[in-house]
């Protein structure tokens, strides 16, 4: 059994080495590229919080300067604001996947909700935003859930994102219109797509092969 060199622990063949100094290593470089992210993280907000207050201020000051009063300025503050929230908070729950997408989710909810009470139409929010928002949330749910129940591969975690887009397009279709037109067309435009992708990784599976290779991972 060979002796390693840094620690003096004696350890079995392997070609990867001593596996305590290997093991010490990796968790030094992960512990390295956590710290990386930190000031990544921190400038990013700085950035995006520098360029959302000089788009609110001039913005609100074109806005006081050409009528002496807040009118259309409030749907542009209103949208910088909700690109400002939005980014912080997701860049502090990173990488929080379920925790970002709950976020995401209900601050586009209260961003639509405030553009239907600054707007003279009412009605869109309920009859179209509300049911097209829950729509796209459900199926996310239910897709991240069945990729995770399953353990699906990613050509087979892309059929089902693909799936629900075209399910989406029919949620979409029949808020706007009274039945569904376009959709089905668009939504079964995704079947021969799915169908070529389980055709493909079938392919690579018999050659013994998958797509980590590929991609390197």
């Amino acid at each position: 059994m060979p002796l390693c060199s840094k620690c003096g622990v004696r350890y079995e063949n392997s070609s990867t080495g001593c596996p305590l100094c290997t093991g010490a290593k990796e968790a030094a470089s992960e512990s390295e590229l956590q710290d990386d992210h930190i000031p990544a993280a921190k400038h990013f907000r700085e950035v995006l919080s520098f360029i959302c207050f000089s788009c609110s201020l001039i913005v609100f000051i074109t806005d006081i300067a050409y009528g002496m009063s807040i009118s259309w300025s409030r749907i542009p503050l209103l949208s910088i604001g909700y690109v400002w929230v939005t980014g912080i908070l997701l860049s502090i729950l990173n990488p929080r996947g379920y925790l970002m997408l709950i976020t995401g989710i209900s601050l586009t909810g209260v961003y639509l909700f405030l553009l239907r009470v600054f707007t003279a139409e009412m009605s869109w929010f309920s009859e179209i935003a509300l049911p097209i928002l829950v729509s796209a949330v459900l199926l996310t749910v239910v897709a991240t859930g069945a990729v995770r129940l399953f353990n699906l591969s990613f050509l087979g975690t892309l059929s089902v994102f693909l799936v629900c887009a075209g399910l989406l397009t029919i949620s979409i279709d029949l808020a706007v219109t009274p039945g569904v037109s376009w959709s089905l067309v668009t939504a079964s435009g995704v079947i021969p797509v799915i169908l070529f992708l389980a055709g493909f990784e079938k392919r690579l599976e018999r050659k013994g092969s998958n797509l980590r290779k590929y991609f390197f991972t």
